[in-house]
Protein backbone atom coordinates (compact mmCIF):
# COMPACT_ATOMS: atom_id res chain seq x y z
CA UNK A 1 0.00 0.00 0.00
CA UNK A 2 2.80 2.44 0.95
CA UNK A 3 4.62 1.70 -2.31
CA UNK A 4 1.53 2.49 -4.39
CA UNK A 5 0.89 5.74 -2.50
CA UNK A 6 4.52 6.89 -2.58
CA UNK A 7 6.04 5.91 -5.94
CA UNK A 8 8.69 8.65 -5.88
CA UNK A 9 9.86 7.73 -2.40
CA UNK A 10 9.88 4.03 -3.28
CA UNK A 11 12.01 4.50 -6.40
CA UNK A 12 14.39 6.84 -4.58
CA UNK A 13 14.80 4.33 -1.75
CA UNK A 14 15.40 1.53 -4.25
CA UNK A 15 18.09 3.51 -6.11
CA UNK A 16 19.83 4.38 -2.83
CA UNK A 17 19.80 0.69 -1.89
CA UNK A 18 21.38 -0.31 -5.20
CA UNK A 19 23.99 2.44 -4.93
CA UNK A 20 24.74 1.48 -1.32
CA UNK A 21 25.43 -2.09 -2.44
CA UNK A 22 27.90 -0.65 -4.94
CA UNK A 23 29.36 1.69 -2.29
CA UNK A 24 28.38 4.50 -4.62
CA UNK A 25 25.62 6.29 -2.69
CA UNK A 26 26.25 9.94 -1.92
CA UNK A 27 22.68 10.81 -0.99
CA UNK A 28 23.15 10.76 2.75
CA UNK A 29 21.70 13.84 4.41
CA UNK A 30 17.99 14.38 4.95
CA UNK A 31 18.14 17.34 2.54
CA UNK A 32 19.72 15.14 -0.16
CA UNK A 33 17.00 12.53 0.36
CA UNK A 34 14.30 15.19 0.12
CA UNK A 35 15.75 16.61 -3.12
CA UNK A 36 16.07 13.09 -4.55
CA UNK A 37 12.40 12.40 -3.79
CA UNK A 38 11.46 15.70 -5.44
CA UNK A 39 13.39 14.70 -8.58
CA UNK A 40 11.49 11.40 -8.80
CA UNK A 41 8.22 13.24 -8.10
CA UNK A 42 9.03 15.64 -10.97
CA UNK A 43 9.48 12.70 -13.34
CA UNK A 44 6.11 11.33 -12.22
CA UNK A 45 4.43 14.74 -12.61
CA UNK A 46 5.82 15.20 -16.12
CA UNK A 47 4.55 11.73 -17.02
CA UNK A 48 1.07 12.59 -15.77
CA UNK A 49 0.94 16.09 -17.25
CA UNK A 50 2.53 15.43 -20.64
CA UNK A 51 1.17 11.95 -21.33
CA UNK A 52 4.57 10.42 -22.06
CA UNK A 53 6.72 8.58 -19.55
CA UNK A 54 9.74 10.35 -18.03
CA UNK A 55 12.67 8.75 -16.17
CA UNK A 56 15.28 9.87 -13.68
CA UNK A 57 18.61 9.16 -15.31
CA UNK A 58 22.17 9.10 -14.03
CA UNK A 59 24.22 11.45 -16.24
CA UNK A 60 27.23 9.22 -15.64
CA UNK A 61 25.75 5.70 -15.40
CA UNK A 62 26.21 3.75 -12.17
CA UNK A 63 27.59 0.92 -14.29
CA UNK A 64 30.37 3.27 -15.48
CA UNK A 65 31.29 4.37 -11.96
CA UNK A 66 28.98 7.38 -11.75
CA UNK A 67 27.80 8.30 -8.27
CA UNK A 68 24.25 8.10 -7.04
CA UNK A 69 24.27 11.78 -6.12
CA UNK A 70 22.00 14.76 -6.70
CA UNK A 71 24.43 16.34 -9.19
CA UNK A 72 24.39 13.15 -11.29
CA UNK A 73 20.59 12.90 -11.68
CA UNK A 74 18.44 14.35 -14.46
CA UNK A 75 14.81 13.98 -15.56
CA UNK A 76 14.60 12.86 -19.20
CA UNK A 77 12.02 11.31 -21.55
CA UNK A 78 11.78 7.52 -21.26
CA UNK A 79 12.51 6.93 -24.96
CA UNK A 80 15.66 9.05 -24.81
CA UNK A 81 16.87 7.33 -21.65
CA UNK A 82 16.30 3.82 -22.99
CA UNK A 83 17.91 4.59 -26.34
CA UNK A 84 21.13 5.88 -24.76
CA UNK A 85 21.61 2.73 -22.67
CA UNK A 86 24.53 3.15 -20.30
CA UNK A 87 26.26 5.87 -22.32
CA UNK A 88 27.29 9.09 -20.61
CA UNK A 89 24.56 11.71 -21.19
CA UNK A 90 26.98 14.41 -22.36
CA UNK A 91 28.52 12.07 -24.90
CA UNK A 92 25.08 11.04 -26.11
CA UNK A 93 23.96 14.67 -26.52
CA UNK A 94 26.98 15.38 -28.74
CA UNK A 95 26.05 12.46 -30.99
CA UNK A 96 22.32 13.22 -31.23
CA UNK A 97 22.41 17.04 -31.51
Amino acid sequence: MWRANNPGKHVAKSRRHTARKNENNFIITELDKFVEQEIYALAQLRTEQLGKEWHVDHTIPLSKGGPHAIHNLEVVPKAWNLSKGNSHSNRYREITC
